[in-house]
């Protein structure tokens, strides 16, 4: 699925279900995973839902429980304080865990312009001047804050994915225009994640598949993962199911400096 123009059935927007659409290239027919919007947004792949054990769920449930059973007010209120401690220092621990592994998906992140590299090949961004490329970035300073970043990310030994609407190998030689050395794509089937990426188009994938998929190749904990993206609704959803940990950038296809800093100080 890609973000951008929701073209989805009517049927599939009442529903609130995304569907597949198929778009030819240059290199043959490869489909560009249309996302589904809640409330006008859209993720780049279906989430599943599925309930998992969650410490948030407490403290609602137990005053349920406690105005079914008539018990005094103070009584809840007491519980819920103590659940929410509880919870608060949970999230402590967790967020103290370093990130291991950063998924980014590119088109939301790092472009302002939709669909900029959906069109090339290899030839056109390795011949592409720089001013060209930043034209499809959409911004200089986020072009130059880019290079600075996916160098700290080296630095750091942080292993990065991307996903992104474009074929894997376009990506990889636009990512080589970033300065990204080749010895940080070790793993090109699990880092470089474009249309034609088999995760991407095997039978039932979405976004929760290939974030386990990433998860269980680089034997990385679920909380040591970070997904970056910019749609809400999309990052809850994989809160709520504590599949890994999410970020959110405010503007869509924008990074800002402050935002990358933020993540800077996870790693």
């Amino acid at each position: 699925m890609s973000y951008g123009n929701d073209s989805r059935s009517d049927d599939a927007k009442a529903n609130g279900k995304s569907s597949h659409k198929k778009h030819p290239n240059k290199n043959g027919n490869k489909f560009h995973l249309q996302s589904s919007r809640a409330e006008e947004h859209s993720s780049m792949l279906v989430v599943e839902e599925k309930r998992r054990s969650t410490i948030t769920g407490a403290p609602s449930a137990i005053v349920q429980e406690e105005e079914e059973k008539g018990v005094s007010g103070l009584w809840s209120l007491r519980m819920i304080i103590k659940e929410k401690k509880k919870i608060k220092k949970k999230i402590e621990i967790t967020n103290t865990v370093k990130i291991k592994v950063i998924v980014y998906f590119w088109d939301n992140i790092f472009q302002t312009s939709m669909g900029s590299f959906g069109e090339c090949n290899v030839s056109d961004v390795e011949t592409m001047s720089e001013k060209e490329i930043i034209a499809k970035i959409g911004d200089e300073k986020l072009y130059q804050l880019m290079k600075i970043h996916f160098d700290l990310l080296r630095k750091k030994q942080v292993i990065v994915c991307w996903l992104g609407n474009m074929n894997s190998n376009v990506m990889i030689a636009l990512l080589k225009r970033f300065d990204v050395s080749e010895n940080m794509l070790f793993s090109v089937k699990h880092q470089i994640i474009g249309w034609d990426n088999e995760l991407r188009t095997m039978d039932g994938s979405s976004l929760q598949t290939i974030l386990l998929q990433i998860i269980k190749h680089f034997n990385c904990p679920h909380d040591a993962l970070l997904y970056v993206d910019c749609y809400d609704a999309l990052l809850k959803t994989l809160d709520k199911i504590h599949l890994c940990r999410t970020f959110q950038v405010q503007k869509r296809g924008h990074v800002t400096p402050q935002e990358l800093e933020l993540i800077e100080r996870m790693l």
